[in-house]
């Protein structure tokens, strides 16, 4: 997470903890998720990331974790991905959203769908009363 603001409001709205939020910006996090997950890695990334950074946090998966992609520009500069992580029966997806909804507007409409069925799922697990109403980009 880039900034303590972003991390409290993941910590508030999603109950997440503090020590499993971890710095986006640098490579800090690589030794701190692997103490936190036993060096056993994440099972599921979600990740924008480019260039070193795509690289390291690549290398943070769990055996049979799912890496998913949605910043595109190594994809869009024919980037090269390191394949030892294959070995560990991991995954790499990579999709753009808008180009989804463009040319699969039912596939949009459900993955939307499912998405916030999932955050609200989140917020009631996690003790919060409210409903997911829409992100906001004050939290940048």
């Amino acid at each position: 997470m880039s900034t303590d603001k972003k991390r409290d409001f993941l910590h508030q709205r999603f109950g997440l903890p503090h020590d499993r939020i971890f710095q986006s910006r640098d490579r800090s996090f690589v030794p701190s998720i692997k103490i936190a997950t036993l060096n056993k890695g994440i099972d599921v990334i979600l990740s924008a990331h480019t260039g070193d950074l795509l690289h390291d946090t690549w290398e943070c998966m769990a055996l049979f974790g799912r890496y998913v992609d949605i910043g595109r520009r190594d994809v869009l500069d024919h980037g090269r991905l390191n394949m030892n992580m294959f070995a560990r029966h991991a995954s790499f997806f990579s999709f753009d959203l808008g180009i989804i909804g463009w040319r699969k507007p039912e596939l949009f409409q459900r993955c939307v769908a499912i998405l916030y069925l999932i955050l609200n799922l989140l917020l009631i697990l996690n003790g919060n009363k409210g409903s997911l109403q829409r992100f906001s980009s004050n939290i940048d």
